[in-house]
């Protein structure tokens, strides 16, 4: 196994304990978000009789106790924290996507990943949209498969941690965006519809942020 710990996260001053653990958090319920994505993307082609490759998104969280939380740096006494992963058998990674876009798929794994990454819009009503997605073949006793890791999002409310760019990334990723043969497919949602479904989601936001006086 390997163990993350968030030791930077942009900007000046020394990462504290109790922002490391809000950090790691944020990316537990990004990685089961992904999961659950991902087993309805499965059930979807399954629906659809399209063969898709198997992969799976890794990560859990644990955390070490060295002393009393004092919200003072993690390098000193104080609560550390760490999202606990298997350790892959290879160190080459392939990345399908960046922070504020995505490439076109150029085979059949890449047209999966992209073809997961529309689904996942669409199912969330784009509310929240999966981006950085990127990942290594896995070899193991049982067999090979593709795990992928440290996927970010953006979302509406621009609250779902570190790396979110809020309405502009969900744009983005819209905009971005290039249907693989999977996409068409599985007959998912066009990109005018997701644009329109951020769009009136970012109104809700903006009602509920500034009701009418």
């Amino acid at each position: 196994f390997v163990a993350k710990e968030v030791n930077y996260l942009g900007g000046k001053g020394k990462v504290t304990s109790r922002q490391a653990k809000h950090a790691l958090l944020h990316e537990i319920k990004r990685l089961e978000l992904a999961r659950w994505a991902l087993d309805r993307f499965k059930a979807h082609a399954r629906e659809m009789d399209v063969p898709l490759g198997g992969c799976s998104f890794e990560g859990k969280y644990d955390e070490v106790e060295s002393g009393d939380v004092d919200g003072s740096s993690i390098h000193s006494t104080g609560v550390r924290h760490f999202l606990v992963e298997p350790l892959r058998s290879t160190t080459a990674v392939i990345k399908f996507s960046g922070t504020l876009g995505s490439r076109a798929a150029t085979d059949g794994l890449s047209g999966t990943i992209t073809a997961f990454a529309h689904y996942a819009a669409q199912i969330l009503a784009a509310k929240r949209v999966f981006c950085d997605l990127q990942g290594s073949h896995h070899r193991s006793a049982s067999g090979t498969t593709f795990v992928l890791f440290d996927p970010m999002t953006h979302s509406i409310s621009g609250d779902s941690g570190p790396g979110d760019h809020g309405f502009e990334g969900v744009q983005s990723f819209i905009k971005t965006h290039r249907c693989s043969e999977h996409c068409k497919r599985l007959q998912l949602a066009a990109k005018s519809r997701l644009s329109t479904s951020a769009t009136s989601a970012a109104k809700e936001q903006d009602a509920i942020d500034f009701p009418p006086l």
